[in-house]
């Protein structure tokens, strides 16, 4: 009994794994012909999707693919040979080649919802891998390469993993259909690959071995993703490396450029698109910037895109040869958050930039510095913040320049050493109890301002590196030194360190006494209109007077800077001081003193002025002054002109003057003039062929309005009518199309009295521009116009019933000095 249920079990686990096996047909070749779908050719007839492949080395006449077809796995045996000639195959299990398989233009799918391995070396044409979804894999188990120029790998559906084996992908790595796709560099391996386009797979994973990108790589949209773990990737092309438009407004990954560990070495640049961008490099991971050619990383490229985020682990240039990278933002819009570096590390022979423009309180924040050539820390508009919490190391022949308006910040709790030929255009430490060391021997130099606050319990403690050796200080601008701790340091010029410093001996130039300090707010740039009559504050300063009896103010100068004349912009510049006993004190109101007397301009672009009046500044306090203009000048600034002012010196009696130049103040750029275009979305009306209108003069097609939002006059050229159209052709069914302004103001399209814009057209085949005249096209400050598309539907087509046609106001339109918003680009 016991033996009789344990062979019925025994015969039902056969049949069960009987039942899982694939079918099999073997290529014979006995129908006499290489087409594959001759059933003759196959010892169990034409394979399916079910059934496995055999193509026999002993076959006497070897298939050829000509038209699609399918097989479960397929095996080429030694001596065997396919010739893909223009075809698809569709493969549902494994592909095994130990013959040849000689690709020509065919297309090989991995399909089906199971697991695939590709055995044996294989030069393919075009693969498509679409299978059920990103838990079934193609494994490689042998090299493989894909020669297309076009799409070479297009992974819809599932990952295919490289496993160790090299792979060469010859032309676009893409995911054209399906709903996720990755490609998986794991164990080692060289993988090749050209071009990663815009609907490049969702994620490519590199987890060990060498990648090589020699094209673009683009990131874009929510989803996708570029994950490094482990090995090299190295972008090779000197053009753009990486485009990155993650358009994720959360900013977290999976969405964008991701390395937590290994090395990606970038030949080339980097750039955005206008959304939200995702660059994230952690853990080990490095970012090393190599080759010979300059390069460009674009941080933001849009005036008022989304956050961005900027983090890098370990940052390296390696440039030879003097080729540089630049950091920048492009357009106006500032980076809404730091740029983080766990490290920076500049190659002999390499330039680095560091800029971009940063919204108020944001800049890069790097922990520490080792420089061999040349970096170079930049500003964008309205200044820009750089917190160091480490060291900064500039060795022998390198060169690390603070330009204008960049404020060096050092943080944190930790002692730091600054070494070697660094220029800072503003050094800050404001860490009580911060202690910086500076190189023995080595000068430090100041371009606008030295900025040391500490406590009267807890001072700021600046030492040399070797005790008893002084560290030098070229100061080429003014200091502002309270509450600090000096010692074994030579200043080139006066130090005062008041109040509260404290003299640890061998300084020289250091003057524990008392002065007069300017310091000068910042932040970010305002909006002005160039015709701005009313006064409107281009910044602050103050002058803090740190002695303990009362100083006389004489003359303060200020300087000017921008893009636009500080010559012809404004029609007034006046400095007023805050009255502290009436009014809002620290802000501009009508009840603060005029100091001097206002001039109407600067004398010359990018000049200076001098204010003289004799003001007293009480001992031990602070006075705030604001630098007030008015634009509206002998000629109007252009959008996008800058204009700043900053102090470059002040005279006083019964002190001494320190602290001068200071950055520039916050300023001015002037704002782009818009014209909003307004059109109301109705319901679509049904109109009859042939129709002409009341008196044969057209009928109302639709209305929008254009409103001049700004202040400044401004005047159109031309005004671009693009067609909408179900169906393709069916705008021949317009005879007339004109356009009309509705000069009377009645609301209403009236023949005989509004104003044609343009020619008329007899036809709407694609767009049409209807040009002003001048100066018909002018808009006044803040003038709305309204506007009449008139139509007649006699023209040479008539198009089935249903059809809809419509417009959409193009971006193509112009105007001088301004640029459209609203409904641009909709369709109505």
């Amino acid at each position: 009994m016991f033996k009789t249920r344990a062979t019925l079990f025994l015969v039902a686990v056969l049949l069960c794994a009987a039942s899982t096996l694939s079918a099999q047909t073997n290529w014979t070749g006995g129908g006499g012909t290489s087409t594959w779908t001759t059933a003759t050719n196959w010892s169990s007839g034409v394979p399916t999707s079910t059934t496995d492949a055999v193509i026999l080395g002993t076959a006497a006449i070897m298939p050829t693919l000509s038209a699609g077809a399918a097989c479960n796995s397929l095996t080429i045996q030694a001596g065997a040979t396919l010739t893909g000639s223009t075809g698809t195959l569709a493969v549902y299990g494994n592909w095994t080649n130990s013959g040849t398989f000689t690709a020509n233009t065919s297309t090989i799918t991995f399909a089906g919802t199971t697991n695939a391995t590709v055995s044996g070396a294989t030069t393919f044409y075009a693969v498509i891998v679409n299978k059920g979804a990103t838990t079934y894999t193609v494994t490689q188990n042998a090299t493989a390469s894909m020669t297309s120029t076009g799409n070479a790998l297009d992974i819809q559906n599932g990952i295919w993993i490289t496993n160790g084996q090299n792979l060469s992908v010859s032309g676009n790595l893409v995911r054209t259909t399906g709903t996720s796709g990755e490609l998986r560099v794991t164990v080692g391996g060289t993988v090749n690959l050209t071009n990663i386009p815009t609907n490049g797979p969702n994620t490519l994973a590199v987890q060990a071995g060498t990648v090589n990108i020699s094209g673009q790589h683009s990131i874009f949209n929510q989803g996708y993703l570029c994950r490094i773990s482990g090995g090299t990737v190295n972008y090779t092309s000197t053009a753009t490396n990486l485009y990155l438009a993650t358009n994720s407004s959360t900013l977290t990954i999976p969405s964008g450029f991701a390395i937590t560990a290994g090395t990606v070495n970038f030949s080339g640049s980097i750039n955005t698109a206008n959304f939200y961008t995702n660059f994230a490099a952690s853990g080990t991971g490095v970012v090393n910037f190599v080759g010979t050619s300059n390069a460009t990383v674009t941080m933001l490229n849009w005036p008022d895109a989304g956050p961005a985020q900027w983090d890098f682990n370990d940052l390296r240039f390696s440039k030879t040869l003097g080729a540089s990278v630049t950091f920048q933002t492009a357009n106006t819009g500032p980076l809404q958050s730091n740029v983080t570096v766990s490290a920076i590390t500049v190659g002999a022979g390499a330039v680095a930039n560091l800029g971009g423009r940063f919204s108020t309180g944001n800049g890069w924040t790097i922990p520490s510095i080792t420089n061999s050539g040349t970096l170079n820390l930049n500003a964008g508009v309205g200044g820009t913040i750089y917190t160091v919490s480490g060291n900064i190391t500039s060795n022998a022949g390198a060169s690390l320049t603070g330009n204008s308006n960049t404020r060096v910040v050092i943080s944190g709790a930790t002692a730091s050493t600054i070494s070697g030929a660094n220029t800072f255009y503003e050094l800050h430490c404001t860490t009580a109890g911060r202690t910086v060391n500076f190189g023995a021997g080595t000068t430090t130099t100041i371009a606008s301002q030295l900025y040391l606050v500490g406590t009267s319990v807890s001072r700021v403690a600046l030492r040399s590196t070797s005790s008893g050796t002084q560290w030098n200080l070229q100061m080429n601008g003014g200091a502002t030194a309270r509450y600090v701790d000096v010692q074994d340091s030579n200043a080139s010029s006066t130090v005062y360190a008041t109040p509260g410093g404290l003299d640890s001996g061998n300084n020289t130039n250091w003057n524990f006494g008392g002065a007069v300090i300017a310091l000068a707010d910042t932040g970010t740039i305002q909006a002005a209109w160039a015709n701005e009559a009313n006064q409107v504050v281009s910044g602050s300063f103050t002058l803090q007077n740190t002695t303990t009896s009362s100083v006389t103010l004489n003359s303060i100068t200020v300087g000017a800077s921008g893009t636009g004349n500080d010559s012809t912009a404004y029609s007034e510049v006046a400095l007023y001081r805050d009255n502290t006993s009436a009014g809002t004190i620290g802000s501009y109101d009508a009840l603060d003193t005029l100091y001097g007397t206002a001039i109407t301009a600067f004398g010359a672009d990018n000049g200076t002025a001098t204010f003289t009046a004799g003001d007293t500044i009480a001992a031990s306090t602070t006075a705030r002054f604001f630098a007030v203009v008015k634009f509206n000048g002998a000629t109007l600034p252009s959008p996008g002109h800058t204009f700043q002012i900053r102090v470059t010196g002040f005279s006083v009696s019964g002190a001494a003057a320190s602290h001068t130049p200071t950055l520039n103040m916050r300023g001015f750029q002037i704002s782009q003039p818009t014209l909003n275009v307004s059109i109301t979305s109705l319901t679509a009306r049904p109109v009859a062929m042939q129709y002409q209108g009341p008196g044969n003069n057209g009928f109302e097609f639709h209305r929008f309005t254009i409103t001049n939002t700004s202040p400044l006059p401004v005047s159109i050229s031309t005004i671009q009518l693009d067609s909408y159209v179900t169906v393709s052709g069916a705008m021949g069914a317009i005879g007339y199309l004109r356009l009309y302004e509705d000069t009377n103001g009645s609301g209403g399209f009236e023949a005989g009295s509004d104003t044609q814009v343009g020619n008329s057209f007899t036809s709407w085949a694609s767009f049409q521009s209807f040009t002003y005249v001048s100066p018909a096209g002018n808009f006044a400050a803040n003038q709305t116009k309204s506007y009449f598309i008139v139509v007649k539907t006699n023209g040479a087509t008539t198009p089935a019933n249903g059809t809809q046609l419509g417009f959409y106001f193009s971006s193509s339109s112009t105007a001088t000095g301004a640029i459209f918003a609203g409904n641009v680009q909709t369709v109505r």
